[in-house]
């Protein structure tokens, strides 16, 4: 007898350098907020206290804590999207089977709407992928997001490079080595002489002014601005915290703000004319000195108004009514308090 199988010839050819498998990053899903949950778990997270450090590490702890319970929770809850849409798909279909006079109208309506929400956080997921921020959601365009997501990961693979002698090199480390060796030789400034003449022959665009204005300190105001500027899918930072998710919680504070007011300690977290912390209106003078901080107003050494600065900044009526303001230690921060408090 003769068998009828083909013999396979099998070469194995070992690879030029040793592969790591890629760290996956977690970045902050827009999807998560379409979860009832999702406000709640950022506020439990948010509420846990951070004791030691400045008070900007205590918020870079915040947002680090925040996105690490998100990203646990997420792993229960939307890990299993496409089994949880089969299964409600499957039982959508039992119902309208066995729909005799319209029995299970609303079960059909609940099912119905919880299958198009999942359907929807998918359709998040790969547009926030695809980073095809032109085109909203809700038009049924998971397809289009999901082959747009696989063109640009294939597009963004680095398999090897051409080094400086035409040699195609695709070895881990040395292909680290040529792009590292690429931006020194970009960035890397040549030997130049009497670079002071040549510097003050060109003439400045800066005055001072704006210079002064690119020096001074940055107002919570500029902050938001500068996040709602920013499309939802982009990221600030390294953190991997989408503006997304800062500009839901600029748009709650701009709430907030309406029902706070600072309680002056050494008056430098608060705003002289863009934060509420005593008048509610106050008027400058013919001709005012330039303030920002609440700080600028209060005499260092005595803790207390300065009344001769007030007077070049404000009118009568509000430099009295800048004067009942109760000051607490001036060792201390401001702090936010609820102004409808007794």
């Amino acid at each position: 007898s003769f068998s009828d199988h083909l013999a396979l010839v099998v070469s194995i050819v070992a690879g030029t350098g040793t592969s790591r498998r890629k760290k996956f990053v977690q970045r902050f899903e827009e999807k998560w907020a379409t979860n009832p949950d999702y406000e709640k778990l950022i506020q439990e997270s948010w509420r846990q206290p951070v004791s030691v450090g400045s008070p900007m590490f205590q918020l870079c702890q915040k947002i680090s804590r925040c996105r690490m319970a998100l990203i646990d929770w997420s792993r229960e809850v939307f890990e299993v999207n496409s089994l949880q849409v089969n299964h409600k798909l499957e039982a959508l279909e039992a119902l309208h089977t066995d729909n005799h006079g319209g029995r299970h109208n609303h079960q059909i309506k609940i099912l119905r709407d919880e299958v198009n929400m999942l359907l929807h956080q998918d359709e998040l997921h790969w547009r926030q992928r695809s980073r095809e921020v032109w085109l909203a959601t809700g038009d049924k365009n998971t397809r289009y997001f999901h082959q747009k997501a696989k063109q640009c990961r294939g597009k963004n693979m680095v398999k090897g490079l051409l080094d400086s002698n035409g040699v195609w090199c695709e070895e881990e480390t040395r292909v680290g080595a040529m792009v590292v060796q690429y931006f020194e030789d970009i960035f890397s400034a040549s030997t130049v002489s009497e670079v002071e003449n040549t510097v003050r022959c060109i003439p400045s665009v800066v005055t001072a002014a704006m210079n002064r204005q690119l020096l001074s300190q940055f107002t919570a105001l500029e902050i938001q601005q500068a996040t709602f500027q920013m499309h939802p899918s982009k990221a600030p930072s390294p953190d991997d915290m989408s503006s997304f998710f800062f500009q839901n919680i600029l748009a709650a504070r701009e709430l907030l703000r309406k029902g706070l007011r600072w309680q002056i300690g050494n008056g430098q977290q608060a705003h002289v004319w863009e934060d509420g912390w005593g008048p509610t209106t106050l008027h400058q003078c013919s001709n005012p000195m330039e303030v920002q901080w609440v700080a600028d107003l209060i005499d260092a050494e005595s803790g207390s108004w300065d009344v001769s600065i007030l007077r070049e900044v404000f009118d009568e009526d509000s430099v009295q009514r800048v004067q009942q303001v109760v000051l607490t230690d001036c060792r201390k921060r401001d702090y936010p308090i609820w102004k409808h408090d007794p």
